[in-house]
């Protein structure tokens, strides 16, 4: 098997240094943690900020968890020396909506979640500069005069140009470049890069849809091989992608998703949501609503029930590129069973 690499995901750009970085696994990755409450220097530099949506004990006594700063599926495993502590502490931040320093091992080689080894509190300094990043993000956009409704045509034009900015197309100038390459974590980043490609160097209106799962232990589920014949399957807690108004050919008006990570073309919502309920995959995917937001929502801010729920936006961009530069770090997708 390959070696587990640790995961890091950005989340602000005044906490850039702490939180990001692609680490290889060392002698003490699987250590117990101590039967005390972690500190934030135990818990080391190499730790991610984040914030818990939701956590729910699954039958097996492992915890699953979910957090607002990543798509994906993370566990706190039942055999952790100091489960009850770390669970506590988990259930403490779903509360209070504050951030926490947390230790992951990422599985790149065929598992399904990624696994929290550990967790502590935050600094009062790091939690202040989050906040303080987060509200900077939080500035109106001068208003423009966009086209709402765009032809075929153009649908096609620019679906062919933002997936020509993918960071493996070669052939793109968005800098950064947009992880499509990446599926397993990020739709936010690259949806949001797409909004800023769809209305300011193309003036067209853009929304968003978001896609959630049902439950514990369901999830949505794509298998980014399923043209092909293969399977290579990527699991998520939410997925969002930039939508367009589109005139079609025989007169009606359709919502269209831009989604080249799993597409290679612009589908309709509907077509969309299909492949995020694959039966291929060990875990069959199920999606339980969706629903589209503006287009200046970024990350989910409280779990959408009831729905919409609310969102922490990017105006300029700033968490978006700094998002995509780390994501692109991580190479292609990693597959699941």
């Amino acid at each position: 098997m390959k070696s587990i690499k640790q995961v890091s995901v950005w989340l602000s750009a005044l906490t850039l240094a702490a939180v990001m970085g692609l680490q290889s696994c060392n002698k003490d990755q699987n250590k117990a943690i101590e039967n005390t409450v972690p500190t934030t220097q135990e818990i080391g530099e190499n730790s991610l900020l984040l914030t818990v949506a939701h956590s729910e004990v699954l039958p097996s006594g492992d915890l699953d968890v979910r957090f607002f700063e990543s798509a994906r599926i993370y566990s706190l495993p039942a055999s952790n020396k100091n489960f009850e502590t770390v669970k506590s502490l988990l259930n403490d931040s779903k509360v209070s909506g504050k951030a926490l320093k947390v230790s992951v091992q990422n599985y790149d080689n065929g598992m399904d979640n990624i696994l929290i080894t550990n967790a502590g509190n935050a600094s009062t300094e790091e939690l202040k500069a989050l906040e303080t990043a987060r509200k900077a993000t939080e500035v109106q956009t001068e208003n423009v005069v966009r086209k709402e409704v765009i032809t075929e045509s153009e649908m096609r034009s620019l679906f062919t140009y933002l997936k020509n900015q993918g960071c493996a197309s070669g052939v793109g100038v968005t800098n950064p470049c947009i992880t499509f390459q990446y599926a397993n974590d990020g739709c936010f980043a690259r949806a949001h890069k797409m909004r800023q490609i769809i209305e300011n160097n193309y003036k067209y209106q853009s929304r968003k849809v978001w896609s959630y799962e049902p439950a514990v232990e369901k999830r949505l589920a794509v298998n980014t091989k399923r043209n092909s014949g293969g399977t290579c399957c990527v699991y998520w807690w939410y997925h969002v992608a930039p939508v367009v108004k589109v005139k079609m050919a025989n007169g009606t008006t359709q919502e269209m998703v831009f989604d080249p990570s799993i597409f290679d073309r612009a589908v309709t919502i509907n077509d969309w949501i299909a492949v995020q309920k694959s039966q291929q995959c060990q875990i069959k995917g199920t999606v339980a609503d969706f629903y589209t937001t503006e287009s200046r929502n970024y990350q989910p801010a409280r779990r959408p029930n009831p729905r919409p729920g609310s969102y922490n936006t990017d105006d300029n961009n700033t968490q978006t590129n700094a998002d995509l530069i780390n994501f692109n770090t991580k190479g292609a997708t990693s597959c699941s069973r």
